[in-house]
Parts: structure tokens; C-alpha cells; sequence
């Protein structure tokens, strides 16, 4: 990002190309983000879990494709305010396939968890346009809502949006509290939706049994 330069195969082996270079550009001597490799581990992390708790087949695979976008778009909100529709449509696209075309509870499910997820937020963010004048929740986080809707079910995404609300008004508050943001200062939803859906994806059965 400093100066430019495409990097080398060499330069983009998760987390070895990091340390090999001992966090700076191999061609400006600029220091890298650590985001990079964090976000790298994360992946890997994701894909062992995803492999490991639903096995190494179709389901599994998608599940790793699942994560890795909510990761993906979580990161990017963070950094920017902005969820990219270049994770979050083809995400919807791959959950409505894979529950019509792999064993489960079929795609009516799927169509009516991503429907109904987006549907939710969408209306949410335009109560909270008309009664507060002003852009609460974004289109992104509500494609991001059909994303979890789509591999979770209305069910399953419906403990994503509680859990990331739950998160997001708990690391708000804190922040508040330690005076670091006031009431108006913008907070990046996706991230929160991410680890919501992640949470629900693994302990989602769980949840609904209590």
C-alpha cells in the first residue's frame, strides 16, 4: 500500500511472508500491517475449526467459504464503512446453492432465512432513518444479514444478529465509558455480525436447547 510495487508470489504466503520479512515491504522498507497476518491466522484457524467440527466435505467446505467472508467483511467494514457486495453476493449465491443442491434442510429454507434476515434489518434501518433523520444501518450489513440467513436459517441468524448486537453494544459501552466515543460516533456493524454468525454457525443447536 506505501509504495505501490505488485507484490511477488514470494511476498503473499500467509503469515511465513510476514515474519520472513520481518514486518516491512521488501521493496520500501514500510511497515506492514499487522491486520495482514492476524487476518491470515484467523483464516486458518476458521478452516481447521469448520473442517474439524462439520468434516471434510461439501458442507465443510462451504462453511470454511462461510467464514472466511464473514472475516473478510467484517475486516473490511472495519477499516472502511463499507461491506464490499464482492463478498457478500456471492456468499447469498453459494448458501441458497448449497442448500438445494447437498443434503439438509433444503433450499425453501435457505430463500426464507435470507429473505427474512434481510427483510428484518432493512426494516430496522429505515424505522431508525425516519426516527432519527439519519442513516443507522447500511444496505451492506443488510446483504450481510441475507448472507447469514442463507447458511444459517432464520433461526440460526436470528441468534447471529442478538449475539452481534450484544457484542457491538458491549464494546460500545465500554468505549463510552472510557470516553474514547460519544453517542453519535459510528460504529462498523459487520464485524459484530461476523462474530455473531460464526458463534451461531458452531453453537447454535446449543442455544436453541436452552
Amino acid at each position: 500500500p506505501l509504495c505501490g510495487r505488485r507484490l511477488a508470489w514470494k511476498d503473499n504466503l500467509p503469515l511465513l511472508s510476514f515474519f520472513l520479512l520481518r514486518g516491512k515491504c521488501r521493496y520500501c522498507g514500510g511497515a506492514i500491517s499487522p491486520q495482514y497476518p492476524l487476518v491470515e491466522g484467523l483464516t486458518g484457524v476458521f478452516c481447521a475449526l469448520a473442517l474439524g467440527w462439520f468434516g471434510p466435505g461439501a458442507w465443510g467446505f462451504c462453511y470454511v467459504v462461510f467464514l472466511a467472508g464473514l472475516l473478510t467483511a467484517g475486516a473490511v467494514d472495519w477499516r472502511t464503512g463499507l461491506v464490499p457486495d464482492a463478498v457478500t453476493l456471492p456468499l447469498i449465491l453459494l448458501g441458497l446453492a448449497a442448500a438445494a443442491l447437498l443434503p439438509g434442510p433444503g433450499w425453501q429454507w435457505a430463500l426464507w432465512g435470507a429473505l427474512g434476515t434481510a427483510g428484518g434489518l432493512y426494516l430496522v434501518a429505515r424505522i431508525f432513518a425516519l426516527l432519527r433523520g439519519k442513516e443507522g444501518l447500511g444496505l451492506g450489513d443488510v446483504k450481510l444479514g441475507a448472507v447469514l440467513g442463507a447458511f444459517l436459517g432464520w433461526q440460526g441468524a436470528v441468534w447471529a444478529v442478538l449475539l452481534g448486537a450484544v457484542g457491538g453494544l458491549v464494546f460500545y459501552g465500554a468505549r463510552r465509558l472510557l470516553g474514547r466515543m460519544d453517542w453519535d460516533t459510528p460504529v462498523p456493524f459487520a464485524p459484530f455480525l461476523a462474530l455473531g454468525g460464526g458463534l451461531s454457525l458452531f453453537l447454535g443447536d446449543w442455544l436453541m436447547a436452552l
